[in-house]
């Protein structure tokens, strides 16, 4: 072999050898991008939090102050069992999409017949329906001073704005010197969140002699139901109706609703005619 043969073969050898590398950085680059995101890594969260002077009372008779200087919201007097006056609600302004995954709560309690009590809670922007997605409370960590709850990681909530508005409800029952001074809220950025597919659409039909169709349901879900066209009932009274534990919703011929429940039956009264449509079951 002359210098030009070894020349080209080492020249052929390096062409493979940067070739095989870049290879192995595209190769990589694709696990990396491809890897799941982890939704309770510290580096993946985004943090919301709401201060306790943001809370306003419910009923506009309620006697609190709100401390600047201790960054602290206070109910003042005597708390009337059952009363108003201790409730207090924050609206939260939560980026569509995202995926609140964790609260935690600071305050000071130094009542021991009292405490502070924080609900997170999702509307239903279509029927007057309020869901608690989580709760928790200054007696779980009652110190008689400064607390700070443990971090709830079981909420899980897709944020979804189109459908739902959330809100944080205070209930201060503990007086002297006691109240909330802020809620810290953990989401995973929507451009980060794992999508899961959700399950298939199933028919229901009312029909004959059948004027109850149950949903199968195992557990609270969030439900799309549909119809279909009623064009061959008489009037609006012969509509099915969908019923959410226990609640009557009417339905319209072909429309969908998006309901939360634990149990959901489609009804139709007697001497009405054939109803049918879908349902699937969202999260």
């Amino acid at each position: 072999m002359n210098k030009y043969q070894t020349l080209l073969t080492a020249t052929i050898s390096s062409v493979v050898t940067l070739m095989l590398f870049v290879l192995s950085l595209v190769v990589f680059s694709w696990t990396v991008t491809a890897a799941p995101v982890n939704q309770n890594d510290p580096n993946t969260l985004t943090y919301q939090s709401v201060s306790g002077l943001a809370f306003m009372p419910l009923n506009y008779n309620a006697t609190y102050t709100k401390d600047i200087t201790r960054q602290l919201l206070s109910v003042m007097g005597q708390v009337r069992p059952g009363g108003g006056n201790k409730i207090f609600i924050a609206p939260l302004n939560l980026v569509d999409k995202s995926l609140l995954v964790g609260m935690t709560v600071f305050g000071q309690d130094v009542d021991n017949q009292g405490e502070i009590r924080l609900r997170l809670k999702r509307c239903d922007n279509g029927q007057a329906r309020c869901t608690v997605l989580a709760e928790t409370s200054s007696t779980h960590v009652y110190a008689l001073g400064q607390f700070e709850t443990a971090r709830l990681t079981s909420i899980n909530e897709r944020v979804d704005n189109y459908l739902y508005s959330y809100i944080l409800e205070a209930e201060i029952t503990a007086i002297f010197d006691s109240g909330l001074r802020a809620v810290r809220l953990e989401l995973v950025p929507a451009d980060k969140v794992t999508v899961t597919t959700t399950s298939p659409i199933q028919p229901w039909l009312l029909d004959g002699t059948n004027l109850v169709f149950t949903i199968p349901m195992t557990k609270f879900a969030q439900v799309r139901v549909c119809a279909d066209a009623f064009s061959q009932l008489d009037n609006p009274t012969h509509y099915p109706m969908l019923v959410v534990d226990g609640q009557i919703i009417p339905l319209e011929s072909k429309a969908c609703v998006v309901v939360w429940g634990g149990k959901l039956e489609l009804r139709r009264n007697l001497n009405t005619g054939t109803s049918r449509g879908t349902y699937e079951f969202l999260r």
